[in-house]
């Protein structure tokens, strides 16, 4: 913390006797005057700290006033440095020093000095108490234990602080009473933290638990994923140690390293593209469920665009056939035979002519055609007979409802005349269904909607589709929602048969993971050039919009499929992350390390080279990449699970302990028992540690 300014105390001193709490304004008067006292510019000793003894003296005190007269024993010009600490003058080096010095740090992590540990005297021996007084009385159960761990760490405490006033030099001031008190205060807090513990022993394990696995998230998910997918993984994908990545980019520049770490990468990446060839033969299979051969999968976008425009035209087909349909349903309700006037279409003619009239230059050739079919309907509804057969009517609207559609789908070219004739000739033929009953009325109704939102929505998205000169085109222009929204994606499964769809959307899945031209091995003429590459299957998934994945692969058939979709995403996202080390283009990054590792030194290199805790213990391994046989031992290490277990808990364990360091390389003889095939380079690699670190 920074230290406080003159300013800032003399704030301080008024706020206190503004207060009236003359003890805290004396204490920080006195301070302000040991400022005073120092010579301008004095440098504050933070490093060395209070000797041994006199940190054990002063932690042995109670109260703040106590520890401060305490300390004046040994300096008398101590005073009140902040809240938990205390500042004299160094008799031998004249220089302000703290009592409590600022502690190291080993990986970012402050490590606790012997002074510190003096001074914790009394807690020490209060949690010696505890544990000693919960043992001696666990036959009675934990009841007993509760009660033998609160008298038990008081006495303990009591003990070591009276030895301290009486036979040492710390100063005690509270009355009899008051120290009363505080024992009584010291047995209620063992007692209420033994039988928290004891709830805690049995409860930790299921509240832990999904912390754990919250905190280790992609790494633990990653592994899970791999091995229900019978994926094998390099240990940079595994763990997702940025270390053990960049000691394998470092192997990989060696001979023997690359003989072990490539085919590691290459491995994984050829599971990872049968699994997805599974899983789109899975998709194309999907309406007709397992034990079937799988359907049509198109691995490059020619043959899917093909295929998508067939399934184009023959959703309009079925668009024709569907309105045939319920125009049939209507004229049974009708009476195909039933006569009605052609009011609207007598009504048009008359419009049409007086339109003529005003130009007839320039209107008779655009709509004499259109006068000349509508006045054979008129002919036939005026010819006393009652009316035009509704049969007749109806199939003159079909006619020229055809001729406005696009002909490939189901009709005619666009003409605004035309288009006026139909609309007549469709309120003619309502007209006449509501004069034949309700099941006729809701019949003409469901088929004019039915048209109407296939003319306007469906239809013209489909032909264009269908026009497309390129297949490539074709299947460009259907996907074109994928990356933005859904729009005609969610339109054509609308429109496709759900065998049709899955085809779709297994060829979809495909062709994400599907190499780009540039950089797939040569195939031969009339051979499948497919190839699967991680890094191409994960750019294009998550170019892909929520919604355009939820078209594509959503439905309760693709339900029991989803799961080993997401099983290759994310191993996917595991190999990219390890990617960004391992693979040829991070070379500056990958020769920093390999210069390390070749320069031995193993884990003192590591530790100088600025790397974590993990790569500096990997240079142990890595350091024996001198040789093309060594590298090679190293790169085996690194691809043993055991090993890497091994790596992680060693890491974790000494940046907590550093004395801890020797144990831990002695668990490697175990390794090498349990790996008999790995034994040789576990005892190579234990010298080598042995050698650097002298443990």
């Amino acid at each position: 913390m920074a230290d406080p300014t003159i300013d800032e105390l003399l704030q301080s001193l008024n706020a206190a006797d503004a207060a009236g709490d003359k003890p805290a304004a004396q204490k920080i008067a006195d301070y302000i005057r040991m400022l005073q006292a120092m010579p301008a510019g004095a440098d504050i000793n933070k490093t060395t700290g209070a000797p041994v003894g006199v940190r054990a003296a002063v932690g042995s005190a109670s109260t703040s006033e106590d520890k401060l007269s305490t300390l004046r024993k040994f300096f008398p010009d101590a005073q009140q440095y902040d809240k938990d600490n205390f500042i004299y003058t160094d008799p031998a080096t004249k220089r302000p020093t703290l009592m409590n010095e600022n502690n190291p740090r080993f990986f970012g992590i402050p490590l606790p000095t012997i002074g510190d540990i003096a001074g914790a005297g009394p807690e020490i021996s209060e949690m010696v108490g505890s544990g000693l007084g919960a043992t001696l009385m666990a036959p009675f159960g934990p009841p007993g234990m509760v009660g033998g761990a609160a008298t038990g760490g008081a006495a303990f405490k009591k003990l070591y602080e009276m030895g301290m006033q009486y036979g040492g030099p710390t100063v005690e001031t509270r009355p009899g009473l008051e120290q009363a008190a505080g024992v009584g205060k010291d047995i209620t807090v063992n007692a209420a933290g033994q039988r928290f513990g004891q709830l805690i022993e049995s409860g930790l394990p299921r509240l832990l638990t999904p912390i754990q696995e919250r905190i280790a998230g992609i790494r633990q998910g990653i592994p899970q994923a791999a091995a229900r997918q019978n994926i094998p993984l390099p240990a940079g994908v595994a763990t997702q140690s940025p270390a053990i990545q960049r000691v394998e980019a470092g192997l990989l520049q060696t001979p023997g390293g690359a003989q072990v770490i490539a085919p590691m990468y290459s491995r994984m990446a050829e599971a990872m593209g049968t699994r997805a060839t599974d899983i789109a033969e899975r998709l194309s299979r999907a309406v007709r469920g397992p034990g079937v051969e799988p359907g049509v999968v198109f691995t490059e976008k020619g043959g899917l665009g093909s295929f998508v425009q067939r399934g184009a035209n023959a959703a309009g087909e079925r668009f024709a056939q569907r309105r045939e349909q319920l125009d049939d349903i209507v004229s049974n309700a009708v009476g195909p035979q039933n006569r009605f006037p052609a009011t609207n279409t007598v009504q048009l003619i008359a419009d049409l002519e007086a339109q003529i009239a005003r130009s007839p230059e320039t209107y008779r050739p655009m709509l004499g055609p259109v006068i000349e079919r509508a006045r054979r309907v008129m002919t036939d509804a005026q010819s006393g007979l009652g009316g035009i057969e509704f049969d007749a009517l109806r199939q003159a609207r079909t006619a020229v409802g055809k001729e406005l559609e696009r002909p490939d789908i189901s009709g005619l070219t666009q003409s605004p005349a035309l288009a006026r004739l139909y609309d007549a000739l469709r309120r003619d033929v309502i007209s006449a269904a509501d004069q034949s009953g309700d099941i006729a009325s809701r019949g003409i109704r469901l088929h004019d909607r039915y048209v109407r939102f296939n003319r306007t929505v469906n239809l013209p998205a489909l032909q264009r589709v269908v026009d497309q000169d390129l297949d490539v085109a074709a299947a460009n222009m259907a996907l074109s929602g994928t990356k933005d929204g859904i729009g005609r994606l969610q339109l054509l499964r609308r429109n496709f048969r759900p065998e049709e769809w899955d085809t779709v959307s297994a060829s979809v899945w495909q062709q994400l993971g599907n190499a780009k031209a540039g950089v797939k091995e040569g195939a031969e003429v009339g051979a499948d050039s497919y190839q699967f590459s991680p890094t191409t299957f994960l750019t294009n998934w998550m170019n892909l919009s929520d919604s355009a994945k939820t078209v594509l692969f959503a439905g309760e058939r693709y339900r029991n499929i989803i799961p080993a979709m997401n099983d290759l995403v994310k191993v996917a996202t595991g190999s990219r992350e390890a990617g960004k080390m391992v693979n040829t283009s991070n070379t500056a990054g990958a020769q920093m390390v390999t210069a390390a590792l070749l320069g031995g030194g193993g884990l003192i290199s590591g530790g100088a080279a600025g790397l974590d805790a993990t790569s500096a213990l990997l240079g142990g391994a890595a350091s024996l990449t001198g040789l093309v046989l060594t590298s090679n031992t190293a790169a085996r290490l690194l691809e043993s699970p055991r090993f890497i277990r091994w790596v992680s808990d060693t890491s974790r364990v000494v940046a907590n302990n550093p004395n801890s360091l020797s144990a831990q390389i002695g668990k490697l003889l175990a390794i090498g028992q349990a790996e008999p095939t790995m034994k040789d380079a576990i005892d190579t690699y234990y010298k080598q540690i042995k050698s650097v670190t002298g443990k």
